[in-house]
């Protein structure tokens, strides 16, 4: 007799409100969910193609300045990381910011220490050359064994 009261007292409006909004609810997570995954998918297409572009500037392939800017460009796609990229490394330009961003990448290429050497003294000369200064310092300068 409670459990039939109990429904009984349950406004029919509001228990259709209620439905309709968990099914809203429901809808949104899985349009949420979908955006996230094409925005995973966009990042791990982006940082692949940067890999492929680093590893054709080790290989002698490519310039500095031609990677840097399709950084730039890659960074630009959404979802865009560029304010991130701005502000990690401040320049005088967005190809100049994009230009210190790769040497994060290089150091996290599985070089040779002889390879890195000769990889790194190139990439200096070459932002030193094009920007008119030596790049920023990164993690790996730092570095304290």
């Amino acid at each position: 007799m409670i459990a039939l009261f109990s429904l009984a007292a349950i406004d029919p409006l509001r228990w259709r409100d209620a439905v309709d909004s968990a099914a809203s609810s429901e809808a949104d997570a899985a349009r949420t969910k979908m955006t996230l995954e094409r925005q995973s998918q966009t990042i791990d297409m982006r940082l692949a193609h940067k890999n492929a572009l680093i590893d054709d500037l080790l290989a002698g392939h490519r310039t500095l300045a031609d990677v840097a800017t399709e950084f730039v460009r890659l960074e630009r796609l959404p979802p865009s990381y560029f304010g991130v990229l701005k502000t990690k490394y401040p320049a005088a330009s967005d190809e100049e910011s994009a230009a210190n961003s790769v040497f994060e990448f290089v150091n996290l290429h599985r070089l040779t220490p002889q390879e890195e050497a000769r990889a790194l003294v190139r990439l200096r000369l070459e932002f030193q050359k094009t920007y008119g200064h030596p790049p920023r310092p990164t993690w790996k300068d730092h570095d304290v064994h």
